[in-house]
């Protein structure tokens, strides 16, 4: 392998496998991820008209303007939650490399399960509320599904 080569892993042992093939199947993604920082898995069992609903509503969300978009950036420094537009962030700089800005941008996440407050208070950030866009309309349950899906 390559430092420029991202790892097609298998999911089928965490599912269908013994505890020995997902010990196995768990310290690949760690080691993939610790190489590389990005997978490209198969055999995950997510529905795919999840998948699909969420493909859509991301395109539709990403098309609107950032007007619109803007609506939904965190208040809070350091809150990772809703829409972080281009030049606002640089994954390099998590290495320690200096470089410009990142030209992505992102909307970011995270549990859609109900937390008690007691929970919340161990981390607010980790555990901020979720900060969602009125258009698309369907935006916010296509990505709750997707979210359960993928949990």
């Amino acid at each position: 392998m390559t430092a420029d080569f991202i790892p097609l892993v298998d999911l089928k042992p965490w599912f269908a496998g013994t505890e020995d093939d997902r010990r196995i199947l768990a310290a690949t993604v760690d080691s993939n991820l610790r190489r590389c920082g990005f997978l490209v898995v198969i055999n995950h069992g997510i529905d795919p008209a999840v998948l699909d609903a969420m493909r859509s509503a991301a395109r539709e969300f990403f098309h609107t303007p950032e007007t619109q978009k803007g609506t939904v950036v965190p208040d809070e420094f350091g809150l990772y939650r809703g829409w972080i537009g281009p030049g606002r962030e640089s994954n390099a700089a998590t290495y320690g490399i200096e470089t410009p800005p990142d030209l992505k941008e992102t909307f970011a996440f995270g549990t859609v399960e109900p937390l008690p407050d007691a929970t919340r208070a161990t981390s607010p950030t980790l555990y901020a509320s979720n900060l969602w866009p009125e258009q698309p309309p369907g935006f916010r349950s296509a990505a709750e599904e997707y979210w359960r899906a993928s949990r």
